[in-house]
């Protein structure tokens, strides 16, 4: 079975690796600045604290998990 989001995604890497030579420094270095670049748009590795997750509604206010 062909994926065409795996074939653009394989296609995309090819073509930023070909950028840079295939030199995995440079990649990276590329990488890390287009993050900066993008600032708060990206995904925080920030492990969430149990008062933000009660905030936004993702863990109840007494603590407890509705069965399942």
């Amino acid at each position: 079975m062909d994926d065409t989001i795996v074939q653009e995604v394989r296609k995309t890497r090819e073509q930023l690796a070909s950028k840079s030579n295939f030199d995995l420094h440079t990649i990276f270095s590329d990488v890390y600045k287009r993050q900066k670049s993008l600032g708060e748009r990206l995904v925080s590795r920030k492990i969430p604290t149990k008062s933000s997750r009660i905030k936004n509604g993702s863990v109840p206010k007494d603590g407890k998990h509705a069965p399942t």
